[in-house]
């Protein structure tokens, strides 16, 4: 059914205030929906708006909501020798008189609600129009790209995706408790799983929570694309859960062709040679096929658009998250991103890690962010990767919840006494949880648990780790 919201706002915003002089108690339930649905600037009088902030100053204080309290109320808000006063006054008896009964309420709120979200969109499309034939704005795509982000929030908003403002303690609680509840009943889980135990011990007991930003940070030949692509099988295939991988890096074929090796534990080689010159062909491509079986049942999506910025990640995520809940987002990697207009490269970046961070936030998800790091860390004596060694990225340290450096002691050392394959994930900062060094190992693509299945929160017990599997 087609209905012009427009024409019927205004007896609708008369009707929602009529009824919450006709309710009076603060505490009302109808009054709490009211509240929650419909913000200030949902009103497009001018004179509702100041008669709605006046009744939600009134119902804050827990006094009754009625002609006295909020002409008060208005008095305060308005001034008293505002000339406005009188009119206003006369128009409140006017909205009580003509308001027969609250029962319909709800069904106003639905007509007034949906008339504000058409004034915002058309007052977005003439702003983007100006937008779009301003050339000093950026580049047609970049400001394409700021329409769209624009647009995005305000459907987000209009469908309750961030519900914001301030909640009372005793609301808050009543969801947490819920949350805690959930948990301990086996119903919720925690957070999510990397999949690597060795990891997942140091993570524990939290994991890593739902609006968490994961800063993976590591020099060329560490393992970086192995290490988060064993991460999305675990999420996708083990958890069964749904997530976005963006490659700025790899073609997505190629994300594939390592993803199912990796599953499969076999050599991609094999995908480039005729079957009668590999050893036990039939067997390792059963492997494969297996692989690929489980993964045409997974939610995992691939996207390997060049130069991506950070409005397209966004849209992006936002578009499939409809679809598809997100457990989980990977960008490979930051400073391969098309950065929008700043003065300087560490604010253009800033702004990218912050609106993921927004971003893990709106969807309840975790953002992987993979970072190449400064090749000056090489400089040092101890080349293990620091935050502070991301390039050009410094605002990343104050933005992640988690920052996870990779590590390969061989790639350095031609004499390591470490074995070639071995790994160390160091977590250096944890907002919810412990940091440590988990040991992995990274053979022909796959990442797995280093054998020794210990993880030491002590950096000083790499030295006894070195010399207990030192290769003879």
């Amino acid at each position: 059914m087609d209905i012009n919201y427009q024409s019927q706002a205004n007896a609708a915003e008369q009707s929602v205030l009529g009824a919450l002089f006709l309710i009076g108690d603060p505490k009302a339930p109808a009054v709490s929906k009211i509240f929650y649905s419909l913000k200030i600037g949902s009103f497009g009088e001018a004179m509702h708006r100041d008669i709605y902030r006046s009744i939600n100053n009134v119902a804050q204080t827990g006094s009754r909501i009625d002609l006295i309290t909020v002409e008060a109320e208005l008095r305060n808000l308005l001034g008293i020798g505002s000339n406005q006063i009188d009119f206003h006054l006369s128009y409140l008896v006017d909205l009580v008189n003509n308001t027969p009964s609250p029962r319909n309420v709800m069904a106003y709120v639905t007509i007034v609600k949906n008339a504000a979200v058409e004034r915002e969109t058309l007052s977005l499309l003439e702003s983007g129009l100006v937008l779009m034939s301003d050339p000093s704005e950026g580049t047609p795509t970049e400001r394409l790209g700021l329409v769209i982000s624009s647009l995005e929030r305000a459907r987000n908003s209009a469908v309750g995706v961030s519900a914001g403002g301030l909640s009372r303690m005793s609301d808050i609680g009543k969801e947490w408790l819920k949350g805690v509840e959930a948990r301990f009943n086996g119903e919720a889980a925690i957070g999510l799983k990397t999949g690597l135990a060795n990891l997942d011990k140091i993570l524990a007991p939290k994991d890593i929570l739902p609006g968490s930003l994961v800063a993976i940070g590591a020099r060329p030949k560490m393992g970086k694309t192995a290490f988060t692509l064993k991460i999305a099988e675990y999420v996708a295939i083990e958890e069964g859960k749904g997530i976005a991988t963006f490659s700025l890096e790899m073609p997505k074929e190629q994300i594939y062709e390592r993803m199912v090796s990796s599953r499969a534990r076999i050599d991609s080689g094999l995908f480039y040679q005729s079957p009668e010159d590999v050893y036990n062909f039939d067997t390792e491509f059963a492997k494969a096929s297996q692989a690929i079986s489980e993964y045409n049942n997974t939610k995992c999506y691939i996207d390997d658009s060049p130069s991506v910025t950070i409005t397209y990640i966004e849209a992006e995520s936002r578009r499939l998250h409809r679809e598809v809940p997100l457990a989980a987002i990977m960008v490979d990697y930051l400073t391969l991103m098309t950065t929008e207009k700043a003065e300087r490269n560490d604010l253009a970046y800033g702004d990218i890690t912050k609106r993921l961070k927004q971003l893990a936030k709106e969807l309840n998800c975790v953002v992987f962010l993979v970072t190449q790091l400064n090749r000056k860390l090489e400089e040092r004596a101890d080349k293990r990767p620091l935050p502070s060694d991301s390039r050009d990225t410094g605002q990343i340290e104050q933005d992640c919840d988690i920052w996870i450096g990779l590590y390969r002691d061989s790639v350095y050392h031609a004499d390591s006494p470490n074995p070639p394959e071995l790994m160390e994930a160091i977590v250096r900062y944890n907002r919810h949880g412990g940091t440590g060094t988990a040991y992995l190992e990274l053979i022909n693509g796959y990442v797995g648990d280093f054998l020794c299945n210990v993880v030491f929160d002590n950096p000083s017990a790499r030295k006894t780790m070195s010399a207990k599997y030192a290769r003879k």
